[in-house]
């Protein structure tokens, strides 16, 4: 239930787990005073466990049951604004597609507890695909199960273990921690260096602040990183500031710009400026150490209609205000190296390579080419 808390309990304004005699409560602040309640009403009402007496609930059988838990401590509340009773179920269905024509989402494939906080995250990524989706659905029961436990009175934890199993739900609740296998979007590493950086093929891009290079605002990559279906590649050139570093970067971007790839490039006639993807520099120089225009224009592309873009280029380098991002340091990278990212549209990590290996950039979208479609046999 949300409820606005009038309440003797000190930390009513953190995210907390009560344990008691009485069963368990969780509570998670919101907006406008509001603070979420998960309340195990079972362990108070036992006759609640059955789906008809679910029906017959009311607030004030909820707030009777946290009360009960809650002991000594007061509760009451100013007002409610929304509640509802539910019995866990977990399962997964055994497709999520048919004939890749007729495709299922969210609980009609995979029913958990709320308190991963999962639902509607996991729903949305299961518009993508079935051969990744699945088993992360499987790994959220899985975890929901166990966390589970952690809430139900005989298997009351200590803090040290509720602790570790909320830790390990932020992979959840993150994405930061599922992997999807290699696949037709997951390239196998072309670089086996990578695996010891924090760009990992089938790994989420890890979130990070840069500087504008044009302005000097910062940004967090994944704000930057609009969800507009568009894929990025991502170049972290390092030093640009060395010749050589900047020589090695610009010679990348002449290849972008004569490649077949749909990418955006300057249009000095104009045109749809529709494109595919988008190149998004990332530099470990000091940002008042180069200028924009020392970067090939497939960087930085020219518009007719717009003029130049200067959205694509960023430092990694300290904010007027908001300090340093050390994103470099948060993907693993060395600030004097150079690594190319290729970003899915959903923030996943595609290909890593060096600034070299182009034909690993290339042969990537070249299998994404649409395929003539066969109507199945239903």
């Amino acid at each position: 239930m949300d409820i606005v808390p009038k309440t003797s309990f000190p930390d009513i304004r953190k995210v907390a787990v009560i344990h008691s005699s009485k069963g368990t409560v969780m509570s998670v602040p919101r907006e406008d005073r509001l603070v979420r309640f998960y309340i195990q009403i079972d362990a108070v009402n036992p006759d609640a466990a059955s789906g008809l007496a679910r029906h017959d609930l009311k607030v004030d059988d909820l707030l009777d049951a946290a009360r009960a838990i809650m002991f000594p401590y007061t509760m009451e509340a100013a007002e409610c604004a929304w509640w509802s009773a539910y019995r866990v179920g977990q399962r997964v269905a055994n497709e999520f597609a048919r004939h890749d024509r007729v495709f299922l989402a969210g609980d009609s494939v995979h029913t958990h507890s709320p308190k991963a906080g999962q639902g509607m995250n996991t729903s949305i990524q299961d518009a993508t695909y079935e051969s990744e989706r699945k088993p992360v659905a499987e790994a959220l029961i899985n975890f929901d199960r166990d966390y589970l436990k952690h809430f139900a009175k005989q298997h009351a934890s200590n803090h040290a273990d509720f602790l570790d199993a909320y830790l390990k739900g932020q992979r959840f609740t993150t994405g930061i921690g599922i992997r999807y296998p290699p696949s037709l979007l997951i390239t196998e590493d072309v670089d086996v260096q990578s695996l010891q950086r924090g760009l990992v093929p089938g790994l989420r891009l890890p979130d990070f602040q840069v500087v504008n290079q044009s302005d000097g605002v910062p940004i967090r990559i994944h704000q930057r990183l609009r969800a507009d279906g568009k894929f990025r590649i991502l170049v972290f050139p390092g030093d640009v500031s060395q010749e050589y570093t900047m020589s090695r970067l610009n010679q990348f971007g002449g290849w972008l710009a004569k490649s077949k790839l749909d990418v955006e490039v300057s249009l000095p006639q104009g045109g749809s400026g529709e494109f595919f993807i988008e190149t998004i520099t990332i530099h470990s120089a000091r940002r008042a150490d180069v200028e924009l225009e020392d970067f090939h224009e497939a960087f930085h592309p020219w518009s007719s209609r717009w003029g130049w873009n200067y959205w694509n280029v960023y430092a990694d380098d300290e904010s007027y205000h908001d300090g340093h991002g050390e994103a470099y340091q948060r993907c693993g990278l060395d600030r004097n190296h150079d690594c190319v990212a290729v970003v899915r549209p959903d923030g996943y990590i595609s290909v890593v390579c060096d600034l070299e290996n182009t034909e690993a950039v290339a042969s990537f979208f070249d299998t994404l080419q649409p395929i003539k479609a066969v109507r199945p046999r239903i």
